[in-house]
């Protein structure tokens, strides 16, 4: 807190190195395996978990592959960018239009308001990029056309790549269902599904 100038300042560490987005499109099909994934994952799962466990939870809500550093000193993913990050107060709303990355920001953060499960589904969005090559289809889109063919347009990780258990391809959709309830209620019970 700055008083003289009735300013207030975030500071944040900086990370040296690439962010997933980057190394992803290096990759061939511009995509990583599932062990890769998983791997470079592990950390960020714990991350979330750890924010969601503070009273009251944090959601970061910009989840994706441009804000999980590798860094060039030891190559533990970092999650980074918490410029939109918030205390969860299930007593209020707050609508974060264009404050969400499309293919990424859950369906809630262009409306309703956010909470815990919005950061499922970017963990769900982010491991659909790196697993595919591809950034899903945005959650609006998904909406509008759900509401004119009862379709959702989201193909399912395992259309892409046969190769992806049938398990780790459910969560996954789970994580990304257009309705919160639908997903899963805390991100180690994602990290749990896909592992089983």
């Amino acid at each position: 807190d700055d008083d003289k100038r009735n300013r207030a300042y975030m500071l944040m560490d900086y990370i040296a190195g690439p962010n997933l987005e980057t190394l992803r499109q290096q990759q061939p099909e511009h995509r990583f395996s599932l062990p890769q994934t998983v791997r470079m994952m592990a950390p960020i799962f714990d991350a979330v978990s750890f924010l969601h466990g503070q009273t009251p939870p944090i959601i970061h809500r910009d989840i994706k592959p441009s804000n999980i550093i590798v860094p060039t000193a030891d190559g533990s993913t970092v999650l980074v960018d918490f410029g939109i990050a918030k205390e969860y107060n299930p007593d209020s709303t707050t609508t974060a239009i264009r404050r969400c990355s499309p293919g990424y920001g859950a369906p809630e953060q262009y409306a309703i308001g956010t909470n815990t499960r919005t950061d499922i589904y970017g963990l769900g969005a982010t491991l659909y990029a790196l697993l595919t090559g591809l950034v899903p289809e945005d959650a609006f889109y998904r909406m509008t056309q759900m509401s004119n063919s009862n379709v959702d347009p989201l193909e399912p990780v395992k259309h892409f790549v046969p190769a992806i258990p049938l398990a780790v391809s459910q969560a996954i959709e789970r994580a990304m269902a257009i309705n919160s309830n639908e997903r899963f209620a805390t991100v180690r019970e994602f990290w749990e599904a896909l592992n089983a």
